[in-house]
């Protein structure tokens, strides 16, 4: 933001120069053509030739910085969607195979989650700085603390997993994904 402002600034300042100086040497409201090249149309010449460069780069780096960002927002976000639809596999296939999650699913499907906690919140927090992803706090990450407590509740007891645990932790980790996938999309809309 403080970059934004420093560009806008210098560019207000550029332009100000130039017409203060042609007001001083009375030349901006008639604008005669003469052989004689005076100070205010070199100075003139100077600032119109300084925006024309200035502008163009202060939009490209902006615009590109805003890109670069965007790209590894995304790419933080899809290997998010990929490790929690490893979870999601996981978790299906334990539950199809026995009703009963052994030991070594539930500590895989535990630490799975634990890497999605350390990736899912500094991806947060960045996103809180830009206004077009605020909703991520509200979609994604409530989605995604859904499927957390949904799925490692019923994995942690050990216990044989009942049907209806079992979609409500299909449905919310359906749910995160999808959320996920729309957060993706409207990075770059």
């Amino acid at each position: 933001m403080n970059k934004i402002l420093k560009n806008i600034l210098i560019l207000s300042v550029v332009a100000c120069v130039g017409f203060v100086v042609g007001l001083l040497v009375n030349d901006f409201p008639n604008v005669e053509f003469d052989n004689k090249v005076g100070l205010s149309a070199l100075i003139s010449a100077f600032s119109l030739i300084a925006a024309i460069f200035i502008i163009p780069v202060i939009i490209q780096r902006k615009y590109s910085t805003l890109d670069n960002v965007n790209r590894i927002t995304s790419a933080e976000a899809e290997n998010i969607y990929k490790l929690l639809d490893d979870v999601y596999e996981k978790y299906k296939s334990t539950y199809l195979k026995n009703k009963v999650v052994a030991n070594g699913d539930r500590m895989e499907i535990v630490f799975k989650f634990r890497q999605l906690n350390n990736l899912i919140n500094p991806l947060a927090v960045q996103t809180d700085k830009k206004r077009h992803l605020s909703d991520f706090r509200l979609s994604v990450l409530t989605k995604y603390n859904e499927a957390y407590s949904k799925v490692t509740e019923s994995v942690i007891l050990g216990k044989k997993i009942n049907e209806a645990a079992f979609l409500d932790g299909c449905t919310s980790c359906d749910a995160a994904m999808s959320a996920l996938r729309t957060y993706i999309y409207k990075i770059y809309s």
